[in-house]
């Protein structure tokens, strides 16, 4: 629930269009997401990927590009922050490095003010073909500068962790 924390900077910041859907959770198939994808028109789409689904979320990667291609998409997390390379396909996808929560708050703004989200520490993106990895951005050294996760898109549903065999978690 990690990206709570970043939809959260998102709607201290005014943003307040935002969706949050977890096809997971409630064991929705590729169906499921077409028929999201048909309705939905977002700008911006993130996707949180640990090392284990990487290879799913490319696969939704590649099926809202297919119903959106001018629509950016973030990649968040562990995964993409590995393996990078993987998550890379168009000029268009940007894979969001470590922290994730001032990078996706920057790169939104750039976005909706048409500044150069190419200047954003902590991303990387394809231009002509090639890979750029901008700098790393430094830690967060002040926690409470980050807003609290944005529960109220989860309400009362109960995540439970397999590996830690934890409800709630």
């Amino acid at each position: 629930m990690y990206e709570l924390t970043v939809v959260a900077l998102l709607e201290r910041e005014g943003y307040n269009q935002i969706q949050y859907k977890d096809f997971v959770y409630y064991h929705e198939n590729k169906q499921s997401l077409i028929d999201f994808m048909n309705t939905d028109k977002s700008d911006i789409y993130l996707i949180w990927s640990v090392n284990l689904s990487m290879k799913n979320d490319v696969l939704v990667a590649d099926t809202i590009r297919a119903s959106n291609p001018l629509a950016y998409i973030l990649f968040l997390g562990p995964g993409p922050t590995y393996f990078i390379d993987d998550c890379l396909r168009t000029e268009r996808d940007i894979v969001v490095r470590g922290e994730p929560d001032i990078t996706v708050l920057e790169v939104a703004n750039a976005l909706r003010d048409s500044a150069d989200w190419q200047r954003v520490d902590g991303i990387s993106y394809l231009q002509n073909g090639e890979k750029v990895n901008n700098k790393s951005r430094e830690m967060i050294r002040d926690l409470d500068t980050l807003a609290f996760p944005a529960r109220h898109f989860i309400k009362d549903k109960l995540y439970r962790n397999p590996k830690l065999k934890l409800t709630p978690y």
